[in-house]
Parts: C-alpha cells; structure tokens; sequence
C-alpha cells in the first residue's frame, strides 16, 4: 500500500509540472486584457492599494489570486495570469485523483487527466485572469473528496477529515462564484435520500434499492454505508462549515480596504445579490444553458491584429473539443444507464454532478450567462467518457485499444485548434479555415 501511495504522489506531480507548463508556456499573449481581464484585472490591482469598488459583482476569492500574481511578477500579462495556469494544474491533479476514487486504476486516471487536458476549454481558462479556473479547481477538489466519501467501509476518523476537508473546499468555491452552491446543494441532499433510505428499509424490512450487481462495478448504495458516522458531524462539516469559510473568505478584503468594514458584511451581499438579478443588457457572446452541450456559440476572448496592414492576428476562441463535449452526451447516457440497471457508483455520482452543474444554470437567475460557464460540466463529460472506456476495458478486453484511439483523435483535435487556443500568430484571414460553422465566427 505504501509503493502505492507513493505511485500516485509521483503521478500527481508529475501531472502539477507537465500541466503547469503547458499552461504557463506563451501565456504573455494577447499582449492586452483578454476578455473579462478588462474588468477582473483592475479590481485586483485595485485591491492591492487596498481600493474596494462598490458594488461588488462576485465574492473575492478569485480577486485575491489575481492580486497575489500581479504582487509577485507585476502587472503584466504574465502577472495576471501565471496563478490561473497554476489552478489550472491543480484542476488536472484533482482530476487524477477523482478518477482513482472513481475507476480504482491508474492507467484509467491517467486516461482521464490526458483527455481533460486536451478539452480546449480548460486549456483557455487557465491561460486567463477570470475566476472560472480557480472555481474549477476548487470543485474538482471538493468532489472528489465527496467521492471519496461513499467508500465502503470507511473509518468515522477517514469520514470525518475527508468532510472537513471538501467542506473547506466547498465554501471557498462558494468564495469564487455563487454558482459552486448548486454541487454543494446536489452533495447535501445524495446524503439526506441515502439516510432516508436506510431509514426506510430499517423500520419497514423492504428493499427500496436497486438489486442487480455486475462484478466490477462498485456499489453507489448499502443499508451500512456510514453505518459509524452521526448525521450532525456530517451536516457541521458539509453544511454549516462552508457557510463559515465563505463569511471568512471577505476579511482579506475587509481588512485591505479603507473604506469599507465588517458592517458592510451584509450589505457586500446584498451586492452580489443584485448584480445577479439586475437584468443585463445583451451580450453579443451571451448563450443559454441548452445551447452549451452542442457548442453553438464559442466565445472569441481577444482577436488582435498585428504587422504591416494588419495583415497577421492573434485569437483565442472559447472552444471545447468535440470529441468531448458531443460524445459526452452519450457518455453521460451510459452513465445514467449503468446506475439505474447495475448500481454503479461512478455512474449515479457522475449523473447527480453533470445535472448540478450544468441543468442549475436552468434555473440560477444571472445577468448573463456564457459558455464558460459550462466548464465544470464539461470536466464530468470527460470522466463519464471515462467510465464507458473503463467498462469497455472490463468487458471487452480485446477492444481495449479503441479508447486509446479515441484519446489519440481528442488529442489531435486539440493540436489542430492550438493556434486559436494559445494566440499563435497566424494570417489574418486564415482564422476561417478553423470555423466549422457560422456560428463560431
């Protein structure tokens, strides 16, 4: 167990340096502000020379990483943007490990990460001052923790840390963006239906659950799971203590402003209330929710040109690798499938956090909402393709290969975008050659 542990440190490094490279290398461009940097990047330095404007449109958490980027390596572009490429990577590591606690196999983790790291989408935002990278690697975080969590046989001492710990992680999510309390809200209510399961079966003697097994898959239900665990030490660590972390997350900008104090604690809310529910004049790279799964319209970051008669640009576009994002939607059907028929873990887990994450933005009142929104969601369609590639594996040992080429396929798609994803220079007019529909222009 020890060599084991020990193999999976190493991954994980590995996984932090290999990733952190790939998104710090060239990430000085655009050479300006990069879309939402306009606005993100000024509040951050602002808040260094402690200058707090009103209203605050999100919590502070992700002004505060930007701060400590631009407090380290000025402001530049570099500045601005090395700790999102370093959350980024975190994002992949958390991944790694959520794929272990998932699948039970390194090479099935690796899988995972690699495909991850080739859905473009990440690789944007983690080459931009915007909040989103640091809300997805505090989600990726925070859940696989809560995976973590439905292991048989856990210890009341392993539960209870792995709560604490995904609690904190939890309320700093929250701390980024508002949107993080639709996963935590999913993660609260799966434990309150088990419980009352359970409770159920106890007193009534019947079987409520499902009761077909297939060998392999790991069991999402048990009447004696958290048989040893008190439901008010889950419900202080999962409930109250991410309330308390998000309180706790606006000292930093309390104490950094001069103008306002602990008093306007209530009011700063009140603030990120409105903007949310202020209605917004239209964005011309504004999506809904049901638009997002079939990439109907990516989102151009910068377009900038360059050179004698402008002759030459640099872009970066928003887009997720189709590989993901469309075979997704039939992997996150298998997923539903394998938990409804044979009790699967991953399955039941992976469709409860792509509904949360991605069907809330149904429902969550916002200004505006925008592609990028879908990212978290997407990081589920990935470890859904990975689960079907895994039972593929067990199933079908002889076609094994095929997932190795589909990742191989991904992969290549996302070196044919790469000049589009990183800002490569390249002719002016040859951007639309990269457009497959109309709609991404």
């Amino acid at each position: 167990m020890h060599s084991l542990r020990r193999r999976w440190i190493l991954t994980a490094a590995a996984v932090l340096t290999l990733s952190s490279a790939l998104f710090l290398i060239g990430n000085q461009f655009p050479r300006g502000h990069n879309f939402d940097e306009f606005h993100h990047v000024p509040e951050a330095t602002d808040l260094l020379v402690g200058k707090v404007e009103r209203p605050l449109v999100q919590p502070p958490l992700a002004r505060y990483v930007t701060a400590l980027g631009i407090a380290v390596d000025a402001n530049r572009p570099f500045g601005w943007r090395w700790t999102s490429g370093i959350f980024g990577a975190l994002t992949l590591v958390g991944l790694y490990f959520w794929a272990l606690g998932l699948f039970q196999s390194q090479a099935t983790a690796l899988w995972a990460v690699i495909l991850a790291a080739v859905n473009q989408a990440l690789y944007v935002q983690a080459r931009i001052a915007m909040p989103d990278i640091v809300l997805c690697a505090l989600l990726v975080w925070a859940l696989a923790l809560y995976t973590a969590f439905w292991s048989p046989g856990l210890s009341r001492r392993k539960a209870r840390r792995l709560l604490l710990a995904s609690g904190i992680l939890f309320g700093l999510a929250m701390s980024t963006k508002w949107s993080a309390a639709a996963p935590w809200l999913t993660c609260l209510g799966l434990f309150a239906a088990v419980r009352l399961l359970q409770r159920w079966e106890a007193r009534f003697g019947a079987d409520l659950a499902w009761r077909e097994r297939v060998p392999g898959h790991r069991d999402w239900y048990s009447p004696s799971l958290w048989s040893n665990l008190k439901d008010r030490v889950f419900w202080l660590h999962l409930g109250l203590l991410p309330l308390l972390v998000y309180l706790a997350a606006f000292a930093p900008l309390l104490l950094a402003s001069s103008t306002i104090g602990v008093q306007d604690l209530w009011s700063l809310q009140g603030d990120i209330a409105r903007s949310h529910l202020q209605p917004k004049a239209g964005h011309p790279y504004a999506s809904a929710w049901y638009e997002w799964p079939l990439m109907l319209k990516p989102i151009w970051y910068a377009f900038d040109k360059e050179g004698s008669g402008k002759a030459w640009v640099r872009g970066v576009v928003l887009l997720g690798n189709p590989f993901v994002l469309w075979g997704g939607l039939l992997s996150i059907g298998f997923s539903i499938w394998s938990w409804v028929k044979h009790r699967s873990l991953a399955g039941f887990l992976l469709t409860a956090f792509f509904g949360s994450l991605w069907l809330s933005w149904a429902l969550i009142p916002a200004r505006g909402s925008f592609f990028y929104h879908y990212i978290p969601a997407m990081l589920v369609l990935g470890l859904s393709l990975t689960q079907a590639g895994h039972c593929l594996v067990h199933l079908r040992p002889r076609v094994a290969p095929l997932r190795w080429i589909f990742l191989a396929a991904a992969a290549a798609v996302f070196v044919y975008f790469f000049p589009l994803l990183a800002a490569l220079r390249i002719p002016a007019e040859s951007f639309r050659g990269w457009m497959w529909f109309s709609g991404w222009i």
